[in-house]
């Protein structure tokens, strides 16, 4: 049975039924992973100082790629993007704790269509060619070829995303954001814990920034059929997003 997690702030009741209702349509019933409150630990980090000790502060990132490249990312986390980074970075965590060799991971602003029920057994026959599998997805990385589609329903697809490894060349401030559903393996989690601590990036780019991680990344097409990511406000962050249009994490170098 494929483990289903729903990340959740306590407060957000509504935001948590609506999900977790439109699983339990599909049969999953999932668990709920409580998230970290960003703005609550940043302001009070005497009230989980290990945690805080794993977040960077900076108004400037440098991340070191492979061949010799690197990005440097100039804006500095919001409280929000401190929380959900540190909540997915802790279900990671979780993940290998329980030995789950993989999960699929949802916000709790994502509804599941019934589409998903024959897709996501698909990815998970298929669980041998992955390590990330986006439902949700905006991404902005270059490809290769078209030959990488694999084909899950009539309807549906995935389809590898980045040039492997040449995406330190041609995908160096390239990512597929959104974290707000996903599967992953095992050996995901390990890579991103990894890289992912001290917290520096948020955490769409750190799932999804294949330049840095190296990971086999597949997005799901067309998403519009598997699921619903837009019924409420983002508790992120009031800042705008970087969506497909702007690929260069609103960064100068």
């Amino acid at each position: 049975m494929l483990p289903v997690f729903i990340i959740n702030l306590p407060q957000s009741t509504d935001r948590l039924e609506s999900c977790r209702e439109s699983c339990q349509k599909l049969g999953i019933n999932p668990e709920i992973f409580v998230a970290t409150n960003g703005r609550e630990l940043l302001a009070h980090p005497e009230s989980n100082p290990e945690l805080f000790s794993k977040v960077v502060l900076q108004d400037q990132t440098h991340i070191d790629l492979p061949l010799g490249r690197h990005v440097i990312m100039d804006d500095p986390l919001t409280p929000g993007e401190v929380g959900c980074s540190l909540s997915h970075l802790r279900l990671y965590q979780e993940i290998l704790d329980r030995k789950l060799d993989y999960a699929l991971i949802l916000e709790d602003d994502t509804l599941l269509k019934e589409s998903c029920t024959e897709v996501l057994k698909a990815i998970v026959e298929r669980k041998d060619q992955w390590d990330i599998v986006q439902l949700s997805h905006d991404s902005g990385l270059r490809q290769l070829i078209k030959a990488c589609d694999i084909k899950l329903t009539r309807d549906i697809s995935m389809h590898r995303e980045g040039m492997g490894f040449l995406d330190p060349i041609f995908n160096r401030r390239r990512c597929s954001y959104l974290t707000s559903c996903y599967l992953i393996n095992a050996e995901a989690c390990k890579r991103l814990i990894e890289i992912g601590y001290p917290v520096r990036l948020p955490a769409d780019f750190l799932l999804g920034f294949t330049a840095y991680h190296g990971l086999r990344l597949y997005t799901c097409h067309p998403q519009h059929l598997l699921l619903d990511c837009h019924s409420f406000a983002s508790t992120i962050s009031a800042q705008p997003v970087t969506t497909q249009a702007d690929t260069t994490f609103h960064k100068k170098h």
